[in-house]
C-alpha cells in the first residue's frame, strides 16, 4: 500500500533505495527482443514463447548489490574455488531429481515410433 514500514518505536525500517534500485537494473542489461520461432505454429510477428534473449557483449558483468548490502551470489561456492573433478571424489554425493513425469501427454521416442530416433 505505501505506508513506511516502522519497528516498534515508530522509526522507519529501512528497505531499498535508489543505489539498489540502479544496481538491481543493470541484472536485465542485455536483454534483446529475440526473433519469432520457427518450431511454432503462429500468424504473429512476435515471440511469445521466450521473448528475449541475454546479449553477453551487452550485459553489465559487474557485480550487483542484494537489498541487504550484499551482493547477488554470495554464498555460492565458486566454480574455481572447488576441487578439480570433486564430483568423482570418494564421498561426493549425487541426487537426480529429473525424469519423474508421470502423465501420459508425452510422446516417448524409440526406433519403432519414429525415423528420427537413432
Amino acid at each position: 500500500d505505501g505506508a513506511r514500514l516502522q519497528d516498534d518505536e515508530g522509526n522507519d525500517i529501512a528497505t531499498y533505495n535508489n543505489t539498489h534500485i540502479v544496481s538491481n537494473a543493470r541484472v536485465m542489461t542485455g536483454l534483446a527482443e529475440q526473433s519469432v520461432r520457427a518450431n511454432i505454429e503462429s500468424f504473429r510477428t512476435y515471440n511469445k514463447i521466450d521473448p528475449m534473449q541475454m546479449t553477453a557483449a551487452m550485459h553489465d558483468v559487474y557485480p550487483k548489490i542484494d537489498i541487504y548490502d550484499g551482493y547477488l551470489g554470495d554464498g555460492y561456492t565458486l566454480c574455481t574455488d572447488l576441487p578439480t573433478q570433486g564430483f568423482l571424489r570418494e564421498g561426493a554425493e549425487y541426487e537426480f531429481i529429473g525424469c519423474s513425469y508421470s502423465e501420459t501427454d508425452v510422446l516417448v521416442l524409440n526406433s519403432s515410433s519414429s525415423s528420427l530416433f537413432e
